[in-house]
């Protein structure tokens, strides 16, 4: 008979997750967390193994099969190993377990997100100073979204790199209904 006290699937997780709230982890940490320990026991019910008889092999090769068979991001796959790691490394520690499963569980490696910029022409050309002296009508701008919610008004004239001039309208029987989007109607 083992000298480590036997615990359900359910009671670690809720010993696990008290545990996070304890010392005070974002909400964001916790809900992640919770949601990386869902998983895990969806595969653990898919593949009909009970949480006392894992093993490192379950962790390191089915779940990771069941997690790329499912096409998760690679991402997201680096999270749930994670969520892994500090699970069955809290569990040993804590000493319901006799050894820390997930202590050979390697994180893959993510693709890298790509980040689309502006060259330094096209920064160049967007903040370079107006000519002219009178600022410009809001009928020669052009609007540039920054992020949802937010837009920032350059002078057209600004504007030269090929890849920045502003879509040319198409006229409309009826007249455009306002976005979120939109720069303000000026009001009289």
């Amino acid at each position: 008979m083992s000298d480590f006290p036997q615990i359900s699937f359910p009671e670690a997780v809720r010993a696990f997750l008290q545990d996070c709230r304890l010392r005070n982890l974002t909400p964001t940490t916790y809900e992640f967390y919770k949601y990386g320990l869902v998983t895990l026991e969806q595969f653990m019910k898919a593949h009909h193994l009970e949480f006392a008889q894992l093993t490192p092999f379950d962790l390191s090769n089915r779940y990771m099969n069941y997690m790329i068979d499912r096409q998760f991001a690679s991402h997201t796959i680096r999270g749930r190993i994670s969520t892994c790691q500090q699970f069955f490394k809290y569990l040993w520690q804590e000493g319901f377990l006799e050894t820390n499963l997930a202590a050979d569980f390697q994180l893959i490696r993510a693709e890298p997100k790509a980040i689309f910029t502006f060259s330094k022409e096209q920064v160049a050309a967007i903040f370079s100073p107006a000519t002219g002296s009178a600022p410009p009508s809001k009928a020669r701008c052009t609007w540039v979204s920054i992020k949802p919610g937010s837009s920032v008004r350059f002078p057209s004239s600004m504007i030269s790199a090929p890849s920045l001039q502003p879509r040319p309208r198409i006229p409309l029987a009826a007249p455009p209904m306002q976005s979120l989007h939109s720069p303000p109607e000026p009001r009289l």
